[in-house]
């Protein structure tokens, strides 16, 4: 068991240091050791931590549905078109030459690309060599003109 002795003089300059915020931030963390020093008001209660993350979730909820839909035929094509123009480029490179400036958000481009490739891969238009990160795409050579949909 850990003794201790208070040093009441610097608990009460520590205290004096604090600002208002502070001391009513402990205070209500604390309600039952500083009940008899604080006049409470109902509508000071903080928020629990779920009602918070539920309102962080609701928050970025919001700004996904503002943001831009991204036009995935359009997208398509120029994944394709880059791929056939720049052959053995990585999926995060093709991803940053395909980005259009002021198009919304940059991790749902990239998540639309990979979907892109791997729909190209997966029909036979598009080949991959390496794996993950390290993957290459290249466009597969054919004996008509490549058909661009995705």
């Amino acid at each position: 068991m850990i003794t201790a002795r208070i040093n009441r003089e610097k608990v009460l300059a520590v205290v004096a240091e604090l600002t208002e915020e502070a001391l009513e931030s402990i205070a209500l963390r604390h309600q039952d050791l500083f009940g008899g020093c604080f006049d409470f008001l109902e509508s000071v209660a903080m928020p629990s931590t779920i009602e918070a993350a539920q309102a962080r979730a609701k928050k970025m909820a919001a700004a996904k549905r503002e943001a831009p839909a991204i036009d995935k035929g359009a997208l398509a094509a120029a994944v394709f078109a880059y791929v056939e123009q720049h052959p053995s480029q990585r999926g995060e490179d093709i991803a940053s030459a395909t980005k259009a400036p002021l198009e919304g958000d940059y991790a749902e481009h990239c998540k639309a690309v990979r979907r892109i490739l791997g729909k190209f891969v997966d029909a036979g238009k598009m080949y991959v060599d390496g794996v993950k990160r390290g993957a290459r795409f290249k466009v597969a050579k054919t004996n008509g003109a490549a058909e661009v949909q995705a």
